[in-house]
C-alpha cells in the first residue's frame, strides 16, 4: 500500500489533475449552450473571445458564432441506401471528355480543359477581372459546344450573379462578344448566345434548385461571399455561411455532374476570404494576379486535382476581355536589354510549371544619405516580384565573396512586366549581376543571360530542366549563357548539350559567383579561373 500511495518520481504538483489541452481548453466548442467564437481565418473555435488566434496567429479575426440547428442522425441519413463500389476500368472512358477552351492559356491552367462535375475556386484582387474572366469562359464554352459532339445533352450555361443585376451582366457579356468592345441594348439579341442563362440570386437553396432542374453544363457563382443559406442565422460572408454554402454547391455539382466555378474575394494578404476549408472542398484553386494599371494578367493554378499545379497563363486585358499572349517572354524583357544591355538589368530563364520564360530583372542601388549621420534611417531593401529573403541572401554573398559592399546602399529589385517569379533559385545569378551592374556602373555584356543558383559559399549550382531553358534562350536570340560548371560536367556533357548550342549560343560554365560576374560584366580586376 505504501508503494501505491507514493507518486512516481517524474510527477509534479499537477499529478492527478486534468491538464487542459490545446483543443479542449481553447478551441473546443462550448457544450453548455453558451455562444462560441470562431476565427475567420482558419475556422478555429473558442468559448471565449480572443484577440489573436492561437492556431493561425492572426489578429482581430474573432467573430461570434451563432448556435446552429442540430440535425438528427436518423433524419439526415437513410440507412437503407448505400453507395456501390465500381471498377476503375469501367469509369476511365466516361470521365475522359473535357470542355476544351479556345484560348490555349486557359487550357494550360485548367490542365487541358474543364472536367465535368469539377468545382473551381477563382480568386483575385478587386477589379482585377474575375467576373470578366468567368463570363468570358462561358462565351468560349458556348462556341465550343456548337462544334463539339461530346456534350449534346447538356447545352445550358448558367451565370449566378450575387453582386450585379441581370442587365449589368448581359451588357458586359455583349461587350466581350462584340468586336468593337462596346455593346448597346439593340445588339444583345444578336450577340449573346441562346444557351447562356443569367440569374440574380443570393440564396443557395434557390441556386441548387435551378441546377437540379436545368442541369446546365457549367455554372458560375459570383460570388461565394454573397451566398446565404436559410438554415443558418448569420450574415453573408461569415465563416459559417461561406463554409456551408460552398459544401452545398459542391455536393450539387458532384451529384448532377455540373462543372462549377466559384468566385471568391481575397483578403489584404492575397488569400481567399473565408475559412481554409474552402480550398480543401473544391477541386481546383486558381488565382488571377495583376495590377489595375497594368494590362497584363497572370492566371496561376495553386491546386489542381486534374493537372499540374505550377502552370501559369499569361493574359492581356483588352476591350473585349482577357486574351492569351502567344509570346509571353516578349512582355517580360525590353529590346535594348537583349541587344546591347542596360545598366542594372540582367536576363534569367525561369520555369513556370512546364513552360520556360525569359524574364528581366532590374536593380537600382543608391547611397543612403542618412547612414553614419547619427539619424535612425536603416538601409532599404525592396523586392517586387521576387522573394525578399532571397534578396538579402544574394546581397550578403556579394559583400562577402565578390567584395561588392551594399551595407550603406538602398537596393530596389523588380521584375519587368509585373510577373511574380516562383522559381526563385533561377533568379539568383541574374539578380546578383543586376545588383553588381547598378553598384559598379558596368553594363552586362550584350546578348548574355544567366541560369544558375548561388549557394551560401558563393558557388554556382545547376538548375533543373536546363536543356529547355537553354533552348528557349537560343530561340529568343541570346548568344551567351552563363551556367554552373557542374552542369557541364554532369548531364549536359553526357548529352552533348554544350556542343549542340555552340553555333547558335555559347554556354559558359563558371564555378563561383565571382567568376560569373567577371565574365558577365567584363570586370578585369577579378581573376578568372580557366575552365
Amino acid at each position: 500500500w505504501t508503494s501505491l500511495r507514493q507518486p512516481p518520481a517524474s510527477s509534479s504538483r499537477t499529478a492527478g489533475m486534468r491538464v487542459p489541452t490545446f483543443r479542449n481548453a481553447i478551441f473546443a466548442a462550448a457544450s453548455n449552450g453558451r455562444p462560441t467564437f470562431e476565427c475567420q481565418k482558419c475556422g478555429a473555435q473558442s468559448p471565449k473571445k480572443f484577440q489573436r488566434c492561437l492556431r493561425c496567429g492572426e489578429f482581430e479575426t474573432c467573430v461570434k458564432r451563432e448556435e446552429e440547428k442540430a440535425v438528427s442522425k436518423k433524419a439526415g441519413r437513410d440507412t437503407t441506401v448505400f453507395s456501390l463500389a465500381e471498377a476503375v476500368k469501367s469509369l476511365g472512358s466516361q470521365n475522359a471528355a473535357r470542355l476544351q477552351l479556345h484560348d490555349e492559356e486557359f487550357n494550360r491552367v485548367f490542365g487541358g480543359g474543364i472536367v465535368p462535375g469539377s468545382v473551381t475556386l477563382l480568386g483575385g484582387d478587386p477589379g482585377v477581372g474575375k467576373s470578366t474572366l468567368a463570363l468570358q469562359l462561358l462565351t468560349t464554352i458556348s462556341d465550343s459546344l456548337n462544334k463539339s459532339v461530346s456534350f449534346q445533352e447538356q447545352k445550358n450555361l448558367l451565370y449566378v450573379a450575387g453582386e450585379e443585376t441581370v442587365e449589368q451582366v448581359a451588357s458586359r457579356a455583349a461587350r466581350i462578344i462584340s468586336d468593337t468592345g462596346s455593346a448597346s441594348h439593340q445588339s444583345w439579341s444578336t450577340n449573346l448566345p441562346d444557351n447562356l442563362l443569367i440569374m440574380s440570386e443570393t440564396t443557395v437553396e434557390a441556386v441548387i434548385g435551378v441546377i437540379e432542374r436545368l442541369k446546365p453544363l457549367v455554372v458560375i457563382v459570383d460570388s461565394i461571399q454573397t451566398m446565404v443559406s436559410l438554415d443558418i442565422a448569420q450574415s453573408p460572408g461569415s465563416v459559417v455561411q461561406v463554409r456551408e454554402c460552398a459544401q452545398l454547391i459542391t455536393k450539387a455539382a458532384k451529384e448532377n455532374r455540373v462543372a462549377t466555378i466559384i468566385i471568391g474575394h481575397v483578403t489584404k494578404s492575397g488569400e481567399v476570404a473565408g475559412p481554409r476549408l474552402l480550398e480543401h472542398v473544391v477541386d481546383t484553386v486558381i488565382y488571377l494576379e495583376g495590377e489595375r494599371r497594368n494590362q497584363n494578367r497572370i492566371l496561376r493554378a495553386v491546386k489542381n486535382r486534374f493537372g499540374r499545379t505550377s502552370d501559369i497563363g499569361i493574359l492581356e486585358m483588352t476591350p473585349n476581355g482577357l486574351r492569351g499572349v502567344k509570346d509571353p517572354s516578349s512582355l517580360l524583357i525590353s529590346g535594348t536589354t537583349t541587344i546591347q544591355g542596360t545598366e542594372g538589368s540582367a536576363i534569367c530563364i525561369v520555369m513556370e510549371g512546364s513552360r520556360p520564360l525569359i524574364a528581366e530583372i532590374q536593380a537600382l542601388t543608391t547611397e543612403n544619405p542618412y547612414f553614419g549621420s547619427g539619424q535612425t534611417s536603416p538601409t532599404k531593401r525592396v523586392a517586387i516580384g521576387l522573394d525578399y529573403q532571397r534578396l538579402s541572401v544574394v546581397l550578403a554573398i556579394l559583400g562577402r565573396k565578390a567584395k561588392i559592399k551594399f551595407s550603406r546602399s538602398d537596393c530596389w529589385v523588380s521584375v519587368v512586366g509585373g510577373l511574380r517569379l516562383n522559381d526563385s533559385p533561377a533568379c539568383d545569378l541574374a539578380m546578383a549581376a543586376a545588383l553588381a551592374s547598378s553598384k559598379t556602373g558596368r553594363i552586362v555584356a550584350s546578348s548574355t543571360c544567366f541560369a544558375a543558383e548561388i549557394g551560401l559559399g558563393g558557388e554556382l549550382r545547376s538548375l533543373p530542366q536546363l536543356e529547355r531553358r537553354l533552348r528557349e534562350a537560343a530561340q529568343f536570340g541570346f548568344k551567351r549563357c552563363i551556367v554552373a560548371a557542374e552542369s557541364i560536367n554532369g548531364k549536359l556533357r553526357r548529352e552533348g548539350l554544350h556542343t549542340r548550342f555552340v553555333e547558335s549560343m555559347k554556354v559558359i560554365p563558371c564555378r563561383t559567383v565571382e567568376q560569373a560576374l567577371a565574365i558577365g560584366l567584363n570586370m578585369s580586376n577579378v581573376a578568372i579561373e580557366s575552365m
